[in-house]
């Protein structure tokens, strides 16, 4: 619980499948202000990854972290 998977700057490769638990994800607003964006579950929204950073090279700009105890392989 409240373990980041990716976290704010991060470069990844990572993408995580989700048994079960609950994740979000976050970005800063230009405010300065935390959003979640979405929610990860299995078995409907069960891909855990920063599409950006995986796709294209780029760091982070979202967090993506446990809400609740959770399995990922």
């Amino acid at each position: 619980k409240g373990e980041p998977f990716i976290d704010y700057g991060e470069k990844t490769k990572k993408i995580g499948i989700l048994l079960n638990g609950l994740l979000y994800a976050t970005y800063v607003s230009d405010a300065g202000n935390e959003w979640v964006s979405r929610f990860f579950f299995p078995p409907n929204n069960f891909i855990v990854s920063n599409h950006e950073s995986f796709y294209l090279g780029k760091y982070s700009s979202e967090s993506i972290r446990a809400y609740e105890d959770s399995d990922l392989i």
